[in-house]
């Protein structure tokens, strides 16, 4: 029990790192281009 226990966490630590990642990946992309952010939209508006 307790090995399957400490098998679950370490699934989920694995899952939930992947997912803070990718995260900080897209926060990282927003907080550096603004700009191509900000373009995006613009070009997504004028459609």
């Amino acid at each position: 029990m307790k090995s399957s226990f400490f098998i679950a966490s370490r699934r989920t630590t694995r899952d939930f790192r992947k997912k803070q990642r990718k995260h900080l990946a897209e926060y990282i992309m927003a907080e550096r281009l603004p700009k191509y952010k900000a373009a995006a939209e613009s070009r997504h508006g004028e459609k």
